[in-house]
């Protein structure tokens, strides 16, 4: 394939010959004769492509020395020697006039014409629609001198007034247009799509709103329901004071009502026991009743009795029948008797020592003092009590100084060796690693296979993403003005450099290395 350089001249009105090969261009520079020549299909004739000349003589009248003669089919010039200036066109034989003023005979005067020797203007009736902006003619519909009316069929409303206007185009307000109404002016603030859903709205569903009274906030509430409100109410316990009170009991005590048999419940149910009364069973060892029927029955002589001093009652058992009607008869006064005085002990105190097997003071000097945290440990689950006791001094004396709570503690389930051990091994925490923790899937990997060389070039990386994205195969442009000192990367047998456009337009311009033809010379 055959390379042809393109030519090019400064020298005034010098044009190229048909030497030109097919396609090749020539370009004549110079002020004031520029043009861009070709040769035309049979060779025979050369086509100018460039400005119409302007001057008082004919373009290439006297060609410069070296240059074709003639002119080019459909060449232009511009010629100022006429009054007013013609245009003219080379048929090929000859320049035929364009027309005068370029517009053939001068023109002539008429009415709303005005003409100056060559200028020609518009003759404005004042105020009559028509007016001249920044040298434009325009249509002043506000203009107060202006006759007729424009018909309905040619885009006019046939009248001077808003009514009659409304009436020939048939318009009536509240029957063919909407009349003003502020809400709808307020509708028309509406976000894109309210209007579509609020159209689709049925009459029903409006007259729901209607009644509405309630506020953003409360329709709000809603948010997030699942199903219908109405049926998961029906689904829930009516309100109770009793419910809201056994909803304060501690902690197990709703487990322990659970287990209450139906039986168990029927007793409670017309249980008037206070709480105090139902205290008086603790520390009972059998069947309140079976110890109730080998009691003496209740008589008011035995009450009396039951005043008796401490030892009285020994004394009175170990009295003989004889003995007692001894007494039966005694005339002994009070003060004789005084020998019994300062017993207080109640029938019902005495009662307490029943069953009593040693002595009450022994056995009382041998029990643990009351204790509020024993009374706590006292509510136990079955088997922490032996745990406990199971606990040595030094671990126990790390708990006494423990202040984790329960949730805390449970973070170490599932452990399987020592905590610090664990943790020792483990990545200080780094500001960077949270960073990369944020990794795509993949990421990590990628980076892990990087060798020290490949990370030592990233180290003094400056490129941004959207450099390195250009190397992707982007194909997005980024429009802007080369200069000489601009830099192109290139692969200099294995090593990417930075190349210099002056270097690359030496390169190219040398044809032997390059192969390019860019400089064709002239002509």
């Amino acid at each position: 394939m055959a390379t042809y350089k393109h030519l090019r001249s400064s020298t005034s009105a010098k044009r190229p010959t048909t030497s030109l090969a097919d396609g090749q261009l020539a370009i004549n520079t110079n002020a004031a004769s520029p043009g861009l020549f070709f040769k035309d299909s049979t060779g025979a004739d050369l086509i100018k492509v460039g400005p119409i000349h302007v001057g008082t003589t004919a373009p290439n009248v006297a060609p410069a020395a070296g240059g074709s003669a003639g002119n080019s089919v459909g060449e232009g010039w511009l010629d100022t020697s006429a009054s007013p200036e013609e245009l003219k066109i080379w048929s090929g034989s000859a320049w035929i006039s364009a027309g005068s003023g370029g517009g053939g005979s001068a023109p002539v005067a008429g009415d709303g014409i005005d003409v100056t020797g060559t200028t020609v203007s518009v003759d404005l009736k004042a105020d009559g629609g028509c007016t001249i902006e920044s040298t434009e003619l325009a249509v002043d519909l506000g203009a107060s001198s202006l006759t007729g009316t424009l018909a309905v069929g040619d885009g006019g409303t046939g009248s001077t007034t808003p009514s009659a206007a409304r009436t020939a185009l048939g318009v009536a307000i509240g029957t063919d247009v909407q009349a003003y109404d502020a809400d709808l002016t307020t509708l028309s603030g509406l976000q894109v799509g309210t209007a579509t859903a609020l159209a689709a709205l049925a009459s029903s569903e409006v007259e729901i709103l209607d009644g509405a009274t309630l506020t953003t906030a409360e329709l709000n509430y809603v948010d997030g329901v699942t199903s219908s409100i109405q049926t998961q109410l029906d689904a829930k316990q009516a309100g109770d004071a009793q419910l809201t009170t056994l909803a304060g009991m501690t902690s197990g005590a709703a487990t322990n009502l659970v287990a209450l048999t139906a039986t168990e419940l029927a007793i409670l149910d017309e249980a008037t026991v206070t709480t105090t009364e139902l205290n008086y069973v603790s520390g009972v060892t059998s069947s309140i009743q079976t110890q109730i029927d080998t009691k003496q029955n209740s008589d008011a002589e035995l009450s009396t009795l039951a005043g008796m001093t401490s030892g009285t009652a020994t004394a009175l058992a170990a009295l003989t029948g004889t003995e007692v009607a001894i007494l039966d008869g005694a005339t002994a006064t009070t003060l004789e008797l005084n020998v019994l005085a300062g017993a207080t002990v109640t029938t019902t105190e005495l009662n307490y020592v029943n069953g009593v097997t040693s002595s009450i003071q022994t056995q009382l000097d041998a029990k643990q003092t009351s204790d509020a945290e024993l009374t706590t440990l006292a509510g136990m689950a079955s088997g922490t009590a032996t745990a406990l006791a199971a606990l040595s001094g030094t671990e126990a004396a790390i708990l006494d100084g423990a202040t984790a709570t329960t949730a805390e503690l449970n973070y170490s389930v599932g452990v399987t060796s020592s905590i610090q051990t664990q943790l020792d091994a483990k990545q200080a925490l780094d500001a960077e690693l949270t960073t990369l923790a944020g990794m795509a899937s993949g990421t990590a990997t990628a980076l892990a296979a990087l060798t020290g060389t490949e990370v030592a070039i990233l180290d003094g990386a400056t490129v941004t993403t959207p450099e390195l994205n250009k190397l992707d195969g982007g194909t997005a442009a980024t429009p802007t003005t080369l200069g000489t000192s601009d830099r192109v990367v290139v692969n200099d047998n294995g090593t990417m450099v930075q190349v210099a456009l002056s270097d690359l337009v030496t390169f190219l311009e040398n044809g032997a290395t390059s192969g390019f033809a860019i400089d064709g010379g002239t002509f």
